[in-house]
């Protein structure tokens, strides 16, 4: 949809509640397998957010 002809390489989510800020957001840059990379960020920001919180 880009216009790139190879492999998707990007992959970002965000998520918003009724907070002026996001409640997610993650983003992964060139990789050969971003949707993996972007779960395993995913699983992360839970257990940072226990910390944060």
């Amino acid at each position: 949809m880009g216009g790139e002809m190879d492999q998707e390489r990007s992959m970002g989510l965000l998520i918003f509640t009724d907070e002026p800020f996001p409640y997610v957001d993650l983003r992964v840059d060139y990789s050969d397998n971003p949707l993996d990379e972007l779960k395993k960020l995913w699983r992360y920001t839970f257990l940072w957010q226990k910390i944060i919180r």
